[in-house]
């Protein structure tokens, strides 16, 4: 049986820590800037994905949650996936596609002479995220000639580059290992 002494504290030790165990997971609510769910390991459980501005320079976070429901939660962290600017026409959301994958959408539409969208496609493939498609569309507002529209299915390996066929190297690349400069330079 406990003291009284023993008990104060062990509880005092208890409520001091759990604080911090709780903001190691926690995720400040004005810092999210787009949220979706679905289930996309297809497990019967809801995941959700969110894009976290951070405040600085390397764009935002992105977090996906595999098992939101369970306290064996997988978290996927991607740390400056998306570029963000901070006003209207430079925002970065999430969407779901008609395939229920998780789309990332960054775009400069807002300021500036060139103007561009982007849109990362990520799958559920191989009990893994892979990046799945890859969409890139850009224009000068002073020229209305210079326009590049490209669109790369990951999966496959082929796309299109302003209307023409274009083939990449077939891959899924895994979520963690994506490198958006090198899928980007084909589209340029």
């Amino acid at each position: 049986m406990l003291s009284l002494r023993s008990l104060a504290l062990f509880l005092s030790l208890t409520v001091t820590s759990l604080p911090a165990i709780a903001d190691s997971h926690m995720v400040e609510p004005t810092s999210v800037l787009s949220v979706v769910s679905s289930d996309w390991n297809e497990d019967g459980s809801m995941d959700r994905a969110l894009l976290i501005d951070t405040g600085n320079d390397d764009g935002a976070d992105l977090h996906i949650y595999l098992d939101v429901d369970n306290e064996d939660r997988t978290t996927i962290i991607k740390g400056g996936f998306a570029w963000r600017g901070l006003m209207w026409g430079q925002q970065a959301t999430l969407s779901l596609n008609e395939q229920q994958s998780l789309v990332v959408h960054t775009q400069n539409t807002g300021i500036g002479r060139n103007a561009w969208e982007q849109k990362v496609i990520i799958a559920w493939r191989n009990e893994q995220f892979v990046v799945a498609g890859y969409t890139y569309d850009s224009y000068d507002k002073l020229d209305p000639n210079n326009v590049v529209e490209c669109d790369i299915n990951l999966l496959t390996g082929k796309g299109t580059r302003n209307g023409k066929a274009i083939k990449v190297k077939k891959a899924k690349p895994s979520l963690l290992l994506w490198n958006q400069e090198e899928v980007q330079g084909l589209c340029n």
